[in-house]
């Protein structure tokens, strides 16, 4: 029987959102769209015994959709996967009403800069430090928290300052090399400022297979980091492909976030869809 890989889904619910970051890819999407409730149940209906396991809602911003608490019930109450949300957390008060009532189990929040009016590279949101204690009034609740810093040649300050954050209120911290790019020299610059921070804070570096030879940053025997590099510099599309199961939020079941390529799930049928793209 073919498996979805690593059992996982990464949902874009809304191409919508609350900020205009200029870089958003929208998962690899530039038209508005959007999923219903009806549309993640007919998906997870004709998944279920293809060793799926997880889901990830992104955007867009996933918190703004107006069926976002009725789509977690359903995956986590119904189906019961576990369930991970990508956000820029804006909407904590959504958040906090679904962390109430036990319905996630991973937050991944996307930041650019540390002391920033806003905290992403967008004309309008809230700034870093909102966001910062929107973070830390996660702490609260038993749900893993990650903080996600795309790296580039302007940041590197505002990442070293978070990195301190998240190491001393122990929260994880992802910093990501663009994944779209194939640039040598901001490769190299990269996985040396990744060494960098290793070293200054007597952090292990780790990678295998397992883990699509990305590193981990261990530290007193926890990850407290973690480090992508770009695949699509070192055109390990077969291994992109393990990571997960992209479902952009016009319906198409596809690998790749740089295009809409695929197969729309909701125009075809759903069953054959999904064991088509896994071909």
């Amino acid at each position: 029987m073919k498996k979805i890989p690593r059992g996982e889904y990464r949902i874009s619910i809304t191409t919508g959102c609350n900020m205009k970051c200029v870089y958003c890819h929208n998962e690899g999407q530039s038209n508005f769209a959007t999923l219903s409730l009806d549309d993640i149940d007919l998906l997870l209906k004709n998944s279920y015994d293809l060793g799926l396991t997880s889901v990830r809602l992104t955007g867009g911003e996933p918190l703004i959709h107006p069926q976002i608490k009725e789509m977690c019930e359903l995956i986590k109450n119904k189906y019961g996967l576990k369930l991970g949300i990508n956000t820029n957390l804006i909407k904590i008060d959504v958040l906090q009403e679904l962390l109430d009532k036990n319905l996630v189990d991973r937050i991944v929040v996307g930041l650019d800069y540390f002391d920033g009016k806003i905290s992403k590279n967008s004309p309008v949101g809230k700034s870093s430090s909102e966001i910062k204690n929107n973070i830390l009034k996660l702490k609260k609740y038993p749900v893993k928290v990650a903080v996600d810093m795309v790296y580039n040649k302007q940041n590197r300050d505002d990442i070293e300052k978070m990195f301190e954050f998240c190491l001393a209120n122990k929260i994880e911290i992802k910093v990501l090399e663009d994944i779209f790019s194939k640039d040598e020299i901001y490769h190299n610059k990269f996985m040396d400022f990744m060494h960098y921070l290793a070293r200054k804070h007597d952090i292990e570096l780790i990678t295998n297979k397992e883990e699509f030879d990305q590193y981990r940053g261990i530290k007193n025997g926890e990850r407290v980091a973690s480090f992508f590099n770009s695949l699509c510099y070192e055109n390990k599309c077969d291994l992109c492909k393990n990571m997960h199961l992209r479902v952009s939020a016009s319906g198409m079941l596809h690998w790749c976030a740089i295009n809409d390529d695929g197969i729309n799930f909701k125009e075809n049928d759903t069953r054959e869809s999904i064991l088509k793209i896994l071909d």
